[in-house]
């Protein structure tokens, strides 16, 4: 045999060897959901989606401008309106800036910005006609017609006693109406003392037009790395990554009473609880031999105890949004990641059923359910 010819052949052959094959047990996932309770809002690469229950189908609403970010998308109370924000992409901080407040309405089809507002989130009234906003620690009202501002922060300083020389907020973890223009803000702090020792407090406010009062401020012995709010039941939950030690892991907190319930021996992510207050969603991650991990969610049932997987097929998994009757769940995640990467899916409550109801080419993100 010529020996290039030879060379060449076993080339080829060796490199044929090295691709790796398809898996002809890849798994066809339906790209439908019957039963949906409503429509699904989610973001395709900068893109506000829209996946009807009635159709069965996707159709792009709107695209943002240019090195521009959509994020942080949530619906009116009546669902016939989308806030989002629209940030300018920083092309030397690689990261979203200077996000102004926009509203599409859905029937008109038209998105219009809510005048000169920067903010970091978002939070809207039950009657529609005011929202919440915050940027550098500071909260603004705003109704349409007027904006009232006011500093958490500067009412921090008033009311805390204490030799604390520096107070920052960790992270809001509470934020509910209690009427259309009075909100219960809760929050965690960290204080920072002359002697450098720190400190994490929960701080809980009612604010509206004209007022911030404080409710609550109490000291969290907990050394915590992420909490959300469960406003039905006045409790939370809280995760600690401390190695070895036997606190390590996801515990349910009673703000009411102090105690506490372990549901997890591992630290959590996406946490998230249905708006009843029973169901709790929530991810870690576990590892699988050298250097293989898995990101999956898991859901907790706080009146009977019950923990399982609702999604085994899972990579990695991002948001999660519940339906509003708390039957169905809607996430973002990777399943077979070189095949479905930052896809939406949707699935019942125990996990079945499950369906990709995003374009599988593209990056998608945030999805809520329609009110």
């Amino acid at each position: 045999m010529n020996t290039r010819l030879y060379i060449s052949t076993l080339i080829v052959f060796l490199f044929i060897g090295c691709v790796e094959p398809s898996d002809p047990d890849t798994k066809i996932y339906p790209t439908s959901f019957p039963g949906l309770e409503s429509d699904i809002l989610y973001i395709q690469d900068d893109s506000l989606f829209l996946f009807s229950k009635t159709t069965q189908s996707r159709k792009c609403l709107l695209n943002v401008s240019y090195q521009n970010a959509m994020r942080d998308i949530q619906w009116s109370h009546d669902g016939n309106a989308i806030l989002y924000l629209d940030s300018f992409w920083d092309n030397v901080t690689m990261s979203p800036d200077s996000s102004l407040i926009y509203k599409y309405d859905i029937i008109e089809e038209t998105s219009a910005p809510l005048g000169e507002m920067y903010c970091t989130n978002i939070w809207v009234s039950p009657d529609n006609n005011s929202l919440m906003y915050l940027a550098d620690g500071v909260h603004y009202l705003y109704n349409w017609e007027e904006v009232s501002t006011h500093s958490l922060l500067a009412l921090i300083a008033e009311n805390i006693e204490t030799d604390s020389s520096q107070v920052s907020i960790v992270t809001y973890y509470g934020i509910k109406w209690l009427d259309d223009v009075k909100l219960e803000v809760s929050c965690v702090l960290k204080t920072e003392h002359a002697t450098n020792q720190m400190q994490n407090q929960i701080f809980k406010a009612i604010i509206d037009y004209s007022s911030v009062t404080p409710l609550l401020l109490d000291t969290l012995h907990w050394d915590y790395s992420l909490i959300t709010y469960n406003p039905e039941k006045s409790s939370g939950v809280f995760t600690i990554n401390n190695g070895s030690d036997a606190r390590h892991g996801t515990w349910l907190i009673n703000f009411a009473f102090g105690d506490t319930t372990k549901i997890s021996n591992q630290p959590s992510f996406h946490l998230r609880f249905s708006s009843n207050g029973r169901f709790l969603a929530y991810s870690y991650r576990t590892f699988y031999g050298f250097l293989y991990e898995k990101n999956q969610y898991w859901l907790y049932d706080t009146e009977t105890g019950d923990n399982y997987n609702i999604f085994p097929e899972a990579d990695d998994v991002g948001e999660v949004s519940f339906s509003w009757s708390n039957n169905q769940i809607v996430c973002r995640a990777d399943v077979n990641s070189s095949e479905y990467w930052d896809n939406i899916w949707v699935m019942n409550i125990d996990g079945s059923g499950i369906a990709l109801i995003s374009d599988p080419e593209f990056k998608s993100k945030n999805p809520i359910f329609r009110p």
